[in-house]
């Protein structure tokens, strides 16, 4: 009598989880006397993976370890000190320091904080369309024409496109 099995050929068989359907195989061949080896052959697998799946006798997730982070238990004050800082990571980086005594990389304080970044960004887009709503097609707004001349960058725009002299 022969069984088809599913070769798995992926490439990458390192750090991929087997899939139920995958243990259950493995299960299956193993109680019709198949020995491990031959399984992680057939399988595409490694030789040490047949042998805890059949020792744990079935499937079981990969366990996400728990680690406490620096940051813990400070999420209200981030999210408060962002936004009064108008989304700047790094001022808040420094409030870290200087308030809390806690030493972080600005990459830790962005992570930290991009959902907050993510609420500024959506607030912002509510806000410019909630001024919007109010104009219709005979309406007319008023937007202040802002030229080279009376731009509150004007003089370092005008060094860069050559157009005005520095002061």
């Amino acid at each position: 009598m022969r069984y088809m099995v599913p070769v798995f050929d992926s490439g990458q068989t390192r750090d991929l989880m087997q899939t139920p359907d995958d243990v259950a195989v493995m299960l299956r061949l193993h109680e019709l006397g198949w020995g491990a080896k031959r399984i992680a052959r057939e399988l595409g697998v490694s030789k040490n993976t047949v042998k805890n799946y059949l020792r744990q006798g079935d499937w079981n997730a990969y366990r996400t370890p728990v680690r406490s982070k620096t940051l813990d238990g400070l999420e209200d004050w981030l999210e408060k000190s962002f936004v009064q800082h108008g989304g700047n990571a790094d001022v808040v980086r420094q409030d870290l320091a200087r308030l809390h005594g806690i030493e972080v990389s600005l990459r830790t304080v962005e992570r930290a904080v991009q959902p907050f970044r993510q609420q500024l960004a959506a607030a912002a887009k509510a806000t410019v369309r909630f001024g919007a709503i109010g104009v219709g097609p005979t309406q007319s707004v008023d937007i202040p024409y802002i030229s080279r001349e009376n731009h509150p960058f004007s003089g370092a725009i005008g060094r860069f496109l050559g157009t005005k002299s520095g002061p």
